[in-house]
């Protein structure tokens, strides 16, 4: 089950703190999605970007359509 930041799961609201990130700020998206629409740097095997998810996709100036990244963090 991934878990999204903001969602409703049988009327639990999930918050930052229920994230799991590693030493080095970073959640793995196939555990934890951010916040629909929040800033965050974006790891992908060979580049880091900004970018947010759209509540259905990851978006930002450069993400291609249908990747997805390895890790996320939030942007301060």
């Amino acid at each position: 089950m991934i878990i999204h930041v903001g969602k409703t799961v049988k009327k639990l609201m999930h918050t930052y703190k229920d994230v799991k990130f590693d030493e080095d700020g970073w959640a793995d998206t196939t555990k934890f999605l951010p916040m629909d629409l929040d800033l965050c740097i974006l790891k992908f095997e060979n580049k880091t970007i900004f970018g947010w998810y759209s509540g259905n996709s990851w978006d930002g100036m450069r993400v291609k359509e249908g990747e997805i990244p390895l890790y996320w963090k939030l942007k301060n």
